[in-house]
């Protein structure tokens, strides 16, 4: 699977645990309800139940007309199909160019509001990653940064508002790893360190202490095994975390060409596995 591809996952904020509100994110934004409502749409874009996901967000925004949510949730479904093999790109570039309209129209409404929460902000963010997403997958990388460094300022405003929403360290920490690895597109920006390991640390602590981002990080742990070579640590985590979601392609892929560039670590992953049931 391709960098550019890992890239998305910064916009694959999926949860499936357990929630307790004890005034702890996402409580003081948003009803238990609504919590639900939005981990059941994951749920299902993470199974590739894309058009009942699709479905739930019209739901969604037919209750709440001027939020930017549903829409937001639209483009994140259509990256994720957008990464599959064999994805039918012509239609669902169709739809990215009749869903980016409406959700630029959606952040402009939030943005004039004003006195904005830090959900407003990593709401924000997300669409605008989104969009510095899916231009980094077309490689007009140019246009990529902008929008990039737009979304970053808006994790930051998340961040002084509430520090408690962990989720945002698989976006720095993935914004980090990357812009150690593509900024040979960038020409015009000063010389960046390694940063690989500060971004994967980062990435691993959205696993452990994020809501939203438990699911995104897991695969981005093990798509980032792939790109960086380190196949039995990618394996294990593959193979554990296929166990958790079975239809994520995401995941099967990255594991699969693991495993075939490295039978060897394979068979090894596969009998420490059956050792523990």
């Amino acid at each position: 699977m391709s960098g550019r591809s890992v890239g998305v996952l910064i916009l694959l904020l999926l949860v499936f645990p357990s929630v307790s509100f004890g005034g702890t994110f996402p409580a003081p934004y948003l009803s238990p309800e609504q919590d639900r409502t939005i981990l059941t749409a994951e749920s299902m874009v993470m199974d590739r139940r894309y058009r009942e996901a699709d479905a739930l967000f019209d739901r969604m925004e037919k209750n709440d007309p001027g939020s930017l949510l549903p829409s937001m949730g639209r483009l994140l479904s259509l990256m994720v199909q957008s990464l599959e093999k064999g994805a039918p790109k012509a239609r669902l570039e169709e739809e990215f160019a009749a869903e980016f309209p409406k959700n630029q129209a959606r952040m402009k409404e939030l943005e004039r509001r004003g006195n904005l929460n830090a959900w407003d902000h990593f709401l924000l963010g997300g669409s605008l990653g989104v969009r510095g997403l899916y231009e980094l997958n077309h490689r007009r990388y140019f246009s990529a940064f902008l929008h990039g460094m737009r979304a970053l300022s808006q994790i930051h405003k998340v961040a002084a508002l509430d520090p408690g929403i962990h989720d945002i360290a698989f976006a720095t920490g993935l914004y980090k790893y990357y812009r150690s690895v593509k900024t040979r597109y960038l020409w015009f920006l000063p010389f960046v360190g390694d940063r690989r390991e500060e971004g994967l640390a980062e990435i691993r602590q959205a696993l452990e202490q994020g809501h939203y981002a438990v699911p995104a990080a897991k695969i981005a742990l093990v798509m980032l095994a792939e790109r960086e070579g380190t196949d039995a640590e990618g394996i294990r985590l593959g193979r554990k975390y296929l166990r958790e979601y079975p239809n994520c392609k995401l995941i099967r892929d990255a594991l699969e060409t693991m495993e075939q560039r490295n039978p060897i670590r394979a068979g090894r992953a596969q009998s420490v596995a059956a050792s523990r049931f």
